[in-house]
């Protein structure tokens, strides 16, 4: 026979959709897949969607929490009513207690449940080892690797402490570390190769300095020689000049003797051919070849005196020569850097 009632209908599937999101409302619960999505998410993230997957779970532990922490307290103060109640059925006890010591413990301590309540699962605990172990990861130089691990392992109840070595590895290097040690190592074979082209151009400069003065010095050698060479030149010259005057005065004392021997024959021979003249006439003609002489005298004087003349001129000019010579000499010396300094390194 047919069932007494109908099938369940669409608006059936959409009521019972309607009611359960209801109910989530009410216990303020979301519907989050946790497992999807990425690997490597961030913690705080993880732990965002853990929370809102177990946010039932959660208020439940922390309530728990609360009621064992106050079921505690309510032993506590029936312990303090009866202390001989901790120790009277135990007959293997730790320690012996006293009345007074017990009683002073209670008042001094507080009896709590060792659970937190912020981890309600063990996801929360691994996701906060793991936060742990970032962190270390991010900042090396401010966390104990060893330290880090055993924390992580007592966080997952892994007890990894007897798997672990008695004296662990040296850690890997710091790739920043290593980077600036390249760095350094660069920028050091930098300054070693400016240095030595610094001291390759200090070097040259050097060199090129020391073919100057040496040019400088030749050229001075070869200035000296022609001012020894033009100085013999003008002494031999003067030389030549003083013996031929002095063989030209020779010459024309000659000749003006020769003139004056042959005008005295020549006089004796027409006064005594002609036989005529008078003495006056004698007396002129002899008082013109005095005068005759003394202007040849006056002519020997001027030319010597002429000649001394020249002679003071070569040396004045000489010594005008020597002196130039000597100025130049001094300006070249006062104008030749200095070579003994060296020139300084690079820092």
């Amino acid at each position: 026979m047919p069932l007494p009632y109908k099938e369940t209908g669409p608006s059936f599937s959409a009521f019972s959709t309607h009611v359960e999101e209801v109910g989530r409302r009410m216990a303020s619960t979301a519907n989050i897949q946790v497992g999807e999505g990425k690997q490597d998410a961030p913690v705080g993230t993880t732990l965002a969607l853990i929370e809102q997957a177990t946010k039932v779970m959660d208020s439940a532990h922390k309530r728990l929490h609360a009621a064992q922490a106050k079921e505690f307290m309510l032993l506590k103060e029936r312990f303090k009513e009866d202390p001989e109640a901790f120790w009277r059925h135990n007959k293997k006890t730790t320690i012996k207690w006293a009345k007074d010591q017990f009683l002073q413990a209670l008042d001094d301590h507080n009896i709590v449940p060792v659970a937190d309540p912020n981890n309600p699962t063990s996801l929360h605990r691994m996701a906060k080892a793991m936060a742990v172990k970032e962190l270390q990861k991010a900042s090396p130089e401010l966390y104990d690797p060893v330290k880090v691990d055993l924390k992580v392992s007592r966080m997952a109840d892994l007890g990894i402490e007897d798997v672990m070595r008695p004296v662990p590895a040296n850690p890997p290097p710091d790739p920043r570390m290593e980077a600036i040690k390249q760095k350094a190592a660069s920028t050091s074979e930098q300054n070693q190769a400016q240095l030595k082209e610094a001291q390759i151009k200090a070097e040259t400069a050097m060199a090129t300095i020391q073919d100057k003065v040496a040019e400088r010095i030749s050229r001075e050698k070869i200035e000296d020689k022609k001012m020894q060479d033009s100085q013999i030149k003008l002494q031999m010259e003067q030389l030549i000049h003083a013996h031929d005057a002095a063989r030209d005065m020779a010459a024309k004392d000659q000749e003006l003797q020769q003139k004056s021997q042959q005008h005295a024959m020549d006089l004796q021979h027409e006064a005594a051919s002609a036989k005529i003249g008078s003495w006056a006439e004698a007396h002129k003609q002899h008082n013109q070849i005095q005068m005759d002489n003394q202007k040849h005298q006056a002519e020997m004087a001027r030319d010597a005196q002429k000649h001394i003349q020249t002679m003071a001129h070569e040396r004045e000019l000489q010594v005008h020569r020597a002196k130039e010579a000597e100025n130049k000499a001094k300006v070249a010396k006062i104008a030749k850097p200095a070579t003994s300094k060296k020139p300084k390194k690079g820092k």
